[in-house]
C-alpha cells in the first residue's frame, strides 16, 4: 500500500527545508463538512427549483455537473444569477454551522509538523484555526498570496476566501476568471516553483489549479535540482498506478497513495503522525491538550 520509497522522500523533503501545506476538502469531511462534489450540487438545486426551468434544461444541468467540473462552475454561476439571497444561504447552511469541534487529530498533527512553514487552503471553513487556537498554536493570518510570497513566519491563507466575506469567495464560474488573472496565476506559479508542497485532502478537480500546476511542471524541467511536490491521495480498489504516472509527468507531483478503508482516512492519520513524530519539538505541546473528534 505504501511506496516506502515515496515516503522516505517525503520526510527527507522536510529535513531539507521548510515545507508548505496546500489542503483542500478531505481534511474537512470527516468533521461534517461537505466535500467540493457536495457543495455543488447543494447548489445546483437552486437552479433545479426555478419554475421557468424545464425538465430537460434541469438535465442537461445535471449532466454537465456530472461530467465537467469547469462546466459545473459556469453552471453554478446561472444558479447564483437565478437567487443570490438563496445561493449564499445555502452555503452558509452547509458551512456556517458550527461543528463540535470542527477539528480532528489530522489537523493537529498537520499543525504539529515543526517543519511546516504555512498553510494554503482551499477551504472556506474555519477548522485549521480552531485547531490551532485549542493547542496554542500561532499563526499569520494572510489575506492574500502577496502576503505569502514574503511571510517568514507560519501561517494560514484561504485562497478562495472564507465564510465571513462571501464578496471574496470563490465559488462559480464568473469567481474563477476574476480570481484567476495571468498576474494572480504567475505569483501562484512562482510560489510553487519555489517551494516544496505538500497536498492533503486535495482532489485537484479545480481547473485554473491544474493549468498552473501544469506551468509549473514544464518550467521545471528546464531546472536543474527542482522543487519536490508530493500529494497524499486515497483510492479504493486497485491501486492507480497510471495516474500516478500522470500526476508525475503532468504536474510535478509525487503522489502517495493509500487505501481509503473509511471515512476516517485511517492511513492518512498514520502518515501525519508519523511526520509530526519525526518533526516535532521536544515538550511544545501538553499531553493533555483538547484533540478533537
Amino acid at each position: 500500500m505504501w511506496d516506502k520509497n515515496i515516503l522516505e522522500e517525503i520526510i527527507e523533503g522536510f529535513k531539507k527545508e521548510k515545507v508548505y501545506a496546500f489542503i483542500g476538502t478531505g481534511l474537512s469531511v470527516s468533521v461534517g463538512y461537505p466535500t467540493w462534489s457536495d457543495l455543488i450540487e447543494s447548489l445546483a438545486e437552486i437552479y433545479y427549483a426555478v419554475p421557468t426551468i424545464s425538465q430537460d434544461a434541469r438535465d442537461e444541468f445535471k449532466d454537465l455537473i456530472e461530467k465537467n467540473s469547469e462546466q459545473a462552475l459556469k453552471c453554478l454561476t446561472l444558479a447564483k444569477k437565478e437567487d443570490e439571497r438563496g445561493f449564499y444561504a445555502k452555503i452558509r447552511t452547509l458551512f456556517g454551522a458550527r461543528k463540535s469541534p470542527n477539528f480532528n487529530s489530522n489537523h493537529i498533527d498537520l499543525l504539529s509538523i515543526d517543519r511546516l512553514q504555512g498553510i494554503i487552503t482551499t477551504n472556506y471553513d474555519s477548522c485549521i484555526e480552531d485547531a490551532a487556537a485549542s493547542i496554542n498554536k500561532k499563526f499569520v493570518k494572510l489575506n492574500s498570496l502577496d502576503e505569502a510570497l514574503s511571510c517568514s513566519d507560519f501561517f494560514v491563507l484561504h485562497l478562495h476566501g472564507e465564510l465571513s466575506d462571501f464578496n471574496e469567495m470563490v465559488v462559480v464560474g464568473e469567481d474563477y476568471s476574476r480570481f484567476y488573472s495571468d498576474d494572480f496565476r504567475a505569483k501562484l506559479r512562482g510560489f510553487l516553483l519555489n517551494n516544496i508542497v505538500l497536498y492533503l485532502g486535495y482532489s485537484f478537480n479545480d481547473v485554473q489549479i491544474r493549468e498552473v500546476l501544469e506551468q509549473k511542471a514544464y518550467k521545471e524541467k528546464q531546472k536543474c535540482n527542482p522543487k519536490d511536490h508530493f500529494a497524499v491521495l486515497p483510492f479504493e480498489g486497485k491501486e492507480p498506478l497510471v495516474q500516478r504516472q500522470i500526476y508525475k509527468d503532468n504536474y510535478g507531483i509525487k503522489v502517495q497513495y493509500y487505501k481509503k478503508e473509511d471515512e476516517s482516512h485511517r492511513n492518512l492519520q498514520i502518515l501525519l503522525s508519523t511526520l509530526k513524530a519525526r518533526f516535532i519539538p521536544p515538550s511544545t505541546f501538553s499531553d493533555d491538550i483538547p484533540r478533537g473528534g
